[in-house]
């Protein structure tokens, strides 16, 4: 069998290393949001133990190393949830208030004090309470909630295709390729705002909307089952629902097919979209996730590089 543990590319354990590495910095830190506290403890010390596993094992199946994957992916949502304790234990400045200044430069020449919801709000084909306007709502909230399950399917679909396909080099490879492009995508995207800690346009302009975003009927319940899961405001430089939704897309159409990446890429348009739309985030944090886009394209070259030149050497 050739899906030794070991003959995995050097990328997806330099990729384990630094997410497991990531949650070891953060439960460092200090005390965290409770539940999540204590289930951070638990999955690094469960994930650390089946990395362990596997290289014991040698020539794990397919099967345990999806096992594994699918542990340590569902891991990294974890450190969403306590970013604000980070940034708290860290003593980290909150910089919303410079983010908003460079907005207001930048677009208050368009938009009223910059920002674009504020002059959707009133507009009278896209504003919020009119029928266009809830329609975009419907659709945009659906995709922007659907975000994490692309990630999901195509670990899910590749996962598949690796297991009738055991013996194959290059199904193995792109099983790791996106899986580890996958999980560093939101890892780095969850360090970064501790790197830029701030909070969103529904947060700074509560006080200024004076529409609600309501749509027909389930974007409302979306918006507001978001709101009260929302355990970490600093989460909007850059935006990593615009970035990794595209990145989705480009994997889908890559290592699936064209009919997946066509669908993920509406997707990630009404996602992009809904970011700004739905006053998620700022104009800034779209502009800042196309560099973050770019270097994750720029991981996923050299991971398929080193793909080759790994089947090269064999």
């Amino acid at each position: 069998m050739i899906h030794s543990f070991k003959i995995q590319p050097i990328y997806f354990h330099l990729s384990i290393i630094f997410i497991l590495a990531q949650g070891l910095f953060y439960r460092l830190s200090g005390p965290l949001i409770q539940p999540w506290d204590d289930i951070l403890n638990w999955y690094l010390a469960l994930s650390g133990s089946f990395y362990a596993l596997l290289w014991w094992l040698k020539k794990p199946s397919p099967f345990l190393l999806t096992l594994f994957g699918a542990l340590l992916s569902q891991m990294i949502p974890i450190y969403y949830f306590v970013t604000d304790s980070v940034i708290f234990n860290l003593a980290l400045s909150d910089i919303t208030q410079t983010m908003i200044r460079y907005e207001k430069k930048l677009f208050s020449l368009f938009f009223p004090q910059g920002q674009i919801s504020l002059w959707i709000e009133n507009h009278p084909t896209l504003g919020y309470s009119t029928f266009f306007g809830k329609i975009l709502t419907e659709v945009s909230q659906l995709f922007y909630f659907l975000f994490f399950l692309w990630g999901n399917l195509i670990f899910l679909l590749l996962s598949y295709r690796w297991m009738i396909q055991p013996n194959s080099r290059n199904t193995q490879n792109q099983w790791s390729l996106f899986f580890c492009l996958w999980t560093l995508a939101y890892s780095l995207n969850f360090a970064l705002y501790l790197v830029f800690p701030v909070y969103g346009p529904e947060i700074q302009y509560q006080t200024v909307y004076q529409k609600p975003i309501e749509g027909l009927w389930l974007a409302s319940n979306l918006h507001q089952f978001i709101d009260s899961n929302h355990l970490s405001i600093h989460d909007c430089f850059p935006s990593g629902h615009t970035a990794i939704s595209w990145i989705m897309a480009f994997c889908g159409y890559r290592l699936i097919g064209r009919n997946v990446g066509i669908f993920l890429g509406i997707a990630a348009f009404f996602t992009t979209l809904g970011t700004i739309y739905l006053r998620y985030h700022y104009i800034v944090d779209l502009l800042a996730a196309i560099p973050f886009t770019a270097m994750l394209l720029i991981l996923f070259k050299v991971f398929q590089d080193l793909n080759s030149s790994e089947r090269r050497s064999s």
